[in-house]
């Protein structure tokens, strides 16, 4: 399923999404940057919320483990190899 989901992009290319999203396994996306235009502030948005900030830190740590676990069985079969 396709979802369109609202984000700001800074000038060092990090990109922040404006809506909390949750995702049940890792995904890839598409960015399209849009013409100038009126920016929300992070009053605006959730940004910055205590609720997003732990969400983010708990996905975080979830993509984090899991990327790891796969690393260590790829290893793990390499060995046997």
């Amino acid at each position: 399923m396709l979802q369109t989901i609202e984000a700001v992009i800074d000038t060092n290319g990090r990109v922040r999404l404006l809506e909390n999203i949750k995702l049940g396994t890792r995904r890839r996306a598409l960015v399209t940057i849009l013409d100038e235009e009126e920016i929300p502030t992070i009053e605006k948005s959730t940004v910055g919320s205590m609720e997003l900030l732990d969400e983010d830190l708990e996905g975080g740590s979830r993509e984090i483990a899991e990327m790891f676990k796969q690393s260590l069985e790829k290893s793990a079969a390499d060995l046997k190899n």
